[in-house]
């Protein structure tokens, strides 16, 4: 579910100091970005497909593997006119059993602290 090696690599990137403003950043857009995307209506392809694109992404870069794996396959949907199989309520709940499983692991995994 989480990436692990990506988390550490994003630490050397910024540094332990600033890992911290870092996840905390990417958890305050994610949340954002998730209201957002669950107002919009259902039948906007475009605007949900732009926003899953702008989540897989943000997910990659911290380590949300199945988080990113799962926009990425609702962006794919979204292109191929198959919005109706695009679950908002699935992609919030991904989210949240990742933010829970990472901010508990974050310790084990890292030398800094959240």
């Amino acid at each position: 579910m989480i990436n692990w090696a990506q988390v550490r690599q994003l630490e050397q990137d910024v540094g332990p100091e600033d890992i911290g403003a870092v996840i905390a950043l990417f958890l305050a857009e994610v949340e954002e970005a998730i209201k957002d995307l669950q107002a919009m209506p259902p039948d906007d392809t475009e605007k949900i497909g732009a926003m899953l694109h702008f989540l897989k992404g943000c997910a990659s870069n911290v380590g949300f593997e199945a988080f990113a794996e799962n926009c990425a396959q609702g962006e794919l949907k979204a292109q191929n006119g198959q919005i109706s199989d695009v679950s908002t309520a699935a992609v919030a709940k991904i989210y949240e059993g990742s933010k829970q499983l990472f901010l508990a692991e974050f310790s084990a995994h890292s030398t800094a602290q959240l």
